[in-house]
């Protein structure tokens, strides 16, 4: 695919991070992988679909890529929310900065999920959404970090925005949804946005030691915001995974306000 490339990516030494790259027949009882094209020392993301899998009965293609973004989103939130930490709250600005830089990385993910539910994915927005990928990297990259393990960190959220983008391109398109079924998985999945936004703002409120009881509030607002959203889909099964991932959320957030003393955030 032609156009700006993951500049982002980690070196060829983090291929294996995405599993065997041996392109022999597999079994057809596995799972199928992320679709990958070698580009030299790089990785670029494949918008071509491989079909199959081991489930026979799936959830429909709009619930896997809901639950797919969602998932992604939080655990690309949690790892970020870790990184945070490491940069800890001595140089306030810069703290900003990078919280600044995962926003918007994050954002790009909803952006990208939310024009897949809609039928909207294009050659052009799959190549606008990388060369965004590729600065908000950049940017962060030029702030000033210290410490191998926050490099290790940055490393590891690169390659969970690679995942995410990989596994909703694996699912394909959603079919045709009624304007009122579009408007509520698009409404859920705004709704994690703001969730995971809010996570990350209130991480970085408690490093800078400056008040989160706004934050806080912000976020069981949105989260009850989910719970009533949810109430109204049909299929108990995206319910269900919806109300682990709100019991998700919630232990992070609970995480958060503990002191620091209490060890870093897990999500289970």
């Amino acid at each position: 695919m032609s156009g700006p490339s993951w500049k982002w990516m980690p070196s060829r030494s983090a291929r294996n991070a995405f599993g065997p790259t041996d392109t022999s027949p597999q079994p057809t009882s596995r799972p199928c992988l992320p679709a990958v094209e070698m580009l030299g020392d790089r990785i670029l993301l494949s918008v071509s679909v491989e079909p199959g899998g081991s489930n026979e009965n799936p959830p429909p293609p709009v619930d896997q890529i809901l639950i797919g973004l969602l998932k992604g989103e939080l655990k690309l939130a949690t790892d970020e929310i870790a990184a945070l930490k490491l940069v800890g709250g001595e140089d306030p600005q810069a703290l900003h900065n990078i919280t600044g830089g995962f926003l918007k990385i994050d954002e790009v993910i909803e952006k990208y999920g939310e024009a897949i539910i809609k039928g909207e994915l294009t050659e052009q927005k799959i190549k606008l959404a990388q060369a965004e990928l590729d600065r908000a990297f950049a940017k962060i990259g030029d702030i000033k970090l210290a410490g191998e393990a926050l490099q290790a960190a940055l490393g590891d959220i690169k390659l969970d925005t690679a995942g995410i983008l990989a596994s909703l391109n694996r699912v394909g398109t959603v079919g045709d949804l009624s304007q009122k079924e579009q408007f509520q998985y698009l409404k859920i999945a705004d709704l994690f946005g703001d969730v995971d936004a809010g996570l990350l703002k209130l991480q970085e409120a408690v490093l800078a030691r400056k008040a989160g009881k706004g934050q806080q509030e912000y976020l069981i607002i949105k989260m009850n915001d989910v719970i009533v959203t949810s109430a109204a889909l049909t299929d108990p099964q995206l319910k269900a995974s919806l109300q682990d991932l709100a019991g998700a959320t919630e232990k992070i957030l609970i995480g958060l306000l503990q002191p620091p003393t209490t060890g870093d955030v897990i999500l289970t």
